[in-house]
């Protein structure tokens, strides 16, 4: 398993995405927008960071057990534009 210092260099980010997605507009008016459909997206919004935080290295773990087989892996390649064209 990941160490605990890997995980939280890894949430800080996050949690600064949202903090600042809270402090601007249009955080908000993209938030007001979808809720009007999906109002559950509201309370998403406000669990958000709990739920970030309560992520553990085990539950990583097992998910990469449980997702990550050997059985059928999918390989994924990001090249830049201008490579992926030749």
């Amino acid at each position: 398993p990941m160490s605990a210092d890997l995980l939280e260099r890894a949430r800080a980010p996050l949690r600064a995405n949202y903090e600042r997605a809270e402090t601007q507009n249009a955080g908000w008016l993209g938030l007001i927008a979808e809720t009007q459909s999906n109002p559950s997206l509201l309370d998403r919004r406000r669990q958000r960071r709990a739920l970030l935080d309560a992520i553990t290295p085990a539950d990583l773990q097992a998910a990469a057990k449980r997702y990550l087989t050997r059985e059928d892996p999918v390989e994924i390649r990001v090249v830049p534009r201008a490579a992926a064209q030749k």
